[in-house]
């Protein structure tokens, strides 16, 4: 097969615009001839380029540049030399650094760990629960498996963050996740506080300018007034009523919770019952915050911590969304529970050997 059917078929098989093949196969041979002569030239080993890589690259960065031009605009930039020029230019020395010479951080963790694949294999499944039932649910439910959904994706960047070697990053994730799992937590266990913690969104979206209704925003301005009066706060205060304010609706808060205060620990976590996390979730800001922490600090040492306090993370989430599938038979779950007897045994068997790993290593349980 010649280099022009390949690039044809693989064109086609990627559905991009046929209108635009016979155009950009002159930049893809230029771009492949170049970088087969650097690779001859710095690089004594044979090395065979792959035509896809090329492809997706020059796709990528012909759309993106005629991104606000007109179909016609952009077929005439390709039979301008001096764009093709440096398109060419541009993806030579792109993908030369970024594939051959791209700088890797050392990574205590593979793609291939049990650690990683396990998890990954169970957040797919999950992914694919939430594909099949979460468009079909009042807006409360909607929202409570809307903030299971975002803790499951973060925890999937956690993942990409370890095997990247990137362990304080995935260690400061994972305290928005934990912050996610504490209004998770309270809302299945508080579901009558639903409507004043989506009320809070509206509040925070309108505090954030997000709207073009200033008619609006100066309602909702007065309305946050009038609650924050009525709970004796201070016109300082208004960002955290905006933030934690909805749970002022918890019923009989002071007297089941004497040191509750508009912030997350003594707030969102104290009350989600989660405060034993509390010097983790300390530990984790600092790190967040830029603190030697972040510049000099054991990989090892943040890679399980990170790993373990994701796995406990992702145990409690994974229970809620559990949950919420038992009180609801009419979502086809077979599938899922049967996955889950079988895997998630096999994920507290796999973080019982980190943790273990970890208590010798640095005396510490967790």
């Amino acid at each position: 097969m010649t280099r022009e059917e390949a690039f044809k078929q693989l064109y086609e098989l990627n559905n991009y615009p046929l209108e635009f093949q016979e155009g950009l196969f002159p930049l893809f041979e230029r771009i492949y001839i170049n970088l087969s002569l650097k690779m001859q030239e710095n690089h004594k080993e044979a090395y065979v380029l792959d035509p896809q890589e090329v492809l997706c690259y020059l796709f990528e960065e012909f759309f993106y540049n005629v991104k606000m031009a007109s179909k016609e605009q952009a077929l005439l930039a390709l039979k301008d030399p001096q764009f093709c020029d440096r398109i060419v230019t541009l993806l030579t020395d792109k993908i030369y650094i970024n594939e051959f010479l791209g700088f890797e951080n050392k990574s205590l963790l593979n793609d291939y760990s049990p650690l990683i694949t396990t998890f990954d294999f169970v957040l797919n499944f999950i992914f694919d629960r939430f594909s099949k039932f979460a468009s079909n649910q009042d807006i409360n439910n909607s929202i409570f498996l809307d903030i299971l959904r975002k803790g499951f994706m973060m925890s999937k960047g956690v993942l990409t963050l370890l095997v990247n070697g990137l362990e304080t990053e995935a260690f400061s994730t994972w305290r928005t996740i934990h912050e996610v799992e504490c209004i998770a937590k309270i809302l299945n266990d508080k579901p009558y506080l639903t409507p004043y913690y989506i009320k809070h969104i509206d509040y925070a979206r309108y505090y954030r300018n997000d709207n073009s209704n200033l008619e609006k925003q100066q309602e909702i301005f007065s309305k946050i007034k009038e609650e924050m009066k009525e709970l004796n706060l201070k016109s300082k205060d208004m960002k955290k009523y905006i933030e934690y304010g909805w749970l002022t609706n918890v019923e009989n808060v002071l007297d089941d919770y004497p040191e509750f205060k508009l912030n997350f620990r003594k707030g969102v976590e104290l009350i989600a019952g989660l405060s034993s996390y509390s010097s983790l979730y300390e530990l984790s800001s600092e790190i967040a915050h830029s603190s030697p922490l972040l510049f000099y600090s054991n990989k090892d040492y943040f890679k399980s911590l990170a790993i373990v306090n994701l796995y406990d993370t992702f145990f409690r989430l994974e229970n809620l969304l559990y949950c919420f599938l038992v009180k609801n038979p009419q979502i086809d779950s077979v599938s899922y529970f049967n996955m889950r007897k079988d895997y998630l045994p096999e994920m507290q068997r796999i973080i019982s050997i980190e943790r273990i790993s970890f208590q010798h290593k640095y005396g510490q349980k967790k």
